[in-house]
């Protein structure tokens, strides 16, 4: 793989000896590469083409950044330095393991995840003059969520779809097409606003879960804060609980509703079941990307011709596997 130039630069600054930067994470729009020298490793983490979405990214992980290091120390790693003309962050490498794909939750890790969502939430006039934006895709309302997953399935098509899963992905996008309609039913109609209601917003580290972790010796360190910012409880508990790659309970929504300074679930179960449906709609449709054709090109260009179809199979797969799950139906019990 061609080292990316904002890599090429810092790595002639960081590296020593013979050593180069080495790719350790690629997504959609970021790439991440690990940089040593004698005495301390580096992450080096850029956020694609410079753009106006490439630097609210940067901008919204550093702000995040700065505020976590003041209230939270011990769960993220340090800034080292920021390059806004490469579009890229220096950050300290934290040493230790990823929590592994399919992570279950215990109680344990779950105190540690509310402990550092309580502190991220202990300094509210502090985190107002740091953290300046929402978090992307923040949800201020249900119906914000809702379009933004209409906006998603509106992307989705099986033109550009590799011809032996063609079948297999006009079921999934039919079946999101249904899921959606159902929430609009539930919603009471496409023209009515079902808001939230009235919960300040809280800080979001968004994406927050294990599968954005670091096992260490003295416990997890959290990573990838790009989509960090000011989002409403609700998304940012559910989010904990429904992304797919770690596995949480159900125990985990009233312990983080609480980490956020709340006595018991701050919605009626009418609402939070709705809210449910939704978010899972929501991951569902992260999970079936692919079918955005702008994020297959995506995927090319990251990877070799045969690992992107992997990928793509592996995510049609996953989806089925996701929407399975319900969560929606495991409501009752947290007001049991």
């Amino acid at each position: 793989m061609e080292i990316p130039d904002f890599v090429a630069y810092w790595g002639r600054r960081l590296c020593s000896g013979n050593n180069k930067p080495v790719r350790i994470r690629s997504g959609f729009n970021s790439m991440v590469f690990i940089c040593k020298d004698d005495s301390k490793n580096y992450i080096i983490k850029g956020y694609g083409k410079i753009q106006n979405s490439t630097k609210q990214r940067m901008e919204s992980e550093l702000q995040f950044l700065n505020y976590a290091n003041q209230v939270a120390p011990t769960y993220v790693p340090n800034v080292i330095a920021e390059d806004h003309e490469r579009g890229c962050l220096i950050l300290e490498h934290i040493e230790g393991m990823p929590y592994p794909q399919g992570f279950r939750v215990n109680k344990k890790s779950l105190e540690k995840a509310a402990e550092f969502l309580k502190a991220l939430n202990s300094e509210k006039d502090l985190a107002k003059q740091i953290i300046k934006a929402n978090a992307k895709e923040g949800c201020m309302s249900l119906d914000d969520q809702v379009k933004n997953i209409q906006k998603r399935i509106g992307e989705m098509s099986k033109a550009h779809v590799p011809v032996q899963h063609t079948k297999h992905a006009e079921k999934k996008l039919g079946r999101l097409k249904q899921n959606y309609n159902e929430i609009i039913d539930l919603m009471g109609g496409k023209n009515n606003r079902h808001k939230i209601n009235e919960i300040p917003a809280c800080v979001s580290p968004s994406d927050f879960g294990f599968h954005n972790a670091i096992r260490t010796s003295r416990g997890p360190r959290f990573i990838d804060f790009e989509y960090a910012g000011w989002d409403k409880p609700m998304k940012t508990v559910l989010d904990f609980w429904m992304q797919p790659t770690a596995i949480a309970g159900e125990e985990c929504v009233g312990r983080l509703f609480k980490a956020l300074g709340h006595t018991s679930i701050p919605y009626n179960q009418e609402d939070l079941k709705i809210g449910c449906q939704v978010y899972e709609l929501k991951w569902a449709c992260i999970i079936l990307s692919v079918l955005s054709e702008k994020k297959w090109i995506n995927m090319k260009n990251r990877y070799p011709s045969q690992e992107a179809e992997e990928l793509f199979e592996s995510r049609l797969k996953k989806s089925e596997e996701y929407l399975n799950k319900r969560f929606s139906s495991s409501v009752s019990l947290l007001y049991a």
